[in-house]
């Protein structure tokens, strides 16, 4: 048996970290965030998990998905909320 917990809490641990890389500034405003598969590979899931994860972060407006090319944090923590501008 793994130690890695059931499908639902594997999204919901990503959307954590994610939560706390952009908070604790690892990722700021603008910066391309890395890829699916890299991230895919980082947390031991499969790329369709991390789909998932980005998507939540996504509606919750902390991640932009730019066409076709990258997704980059939006930095919405709660400093720089009223402020958060997207990097065209």
């Amino acid at each position: 048996m793994t130690d890695r917990p059931p499908g639902p809490a594997k999204s919901q641990a990503i959307v954590g970290e994610v939560r706390r890389r952009i908070d604790e500034q690892e990722w700021r405003q603008g910066d391309r965030i890395p890829d699916e598969a890299d991230l895919a590979t980082e947390f031991g899931v499969a790329r369709a998990t991390v789909n998932k994860a980005l998507q939540i972060r996504r509606a919750r407006s902390d991640l932009s998905q730019l066409p076709s090319w990258a997704t980059t944090s939006q930095c919405r923590t709660r400093a720089h909320i009223a402020i958060a501008l997207q990097r065209q």
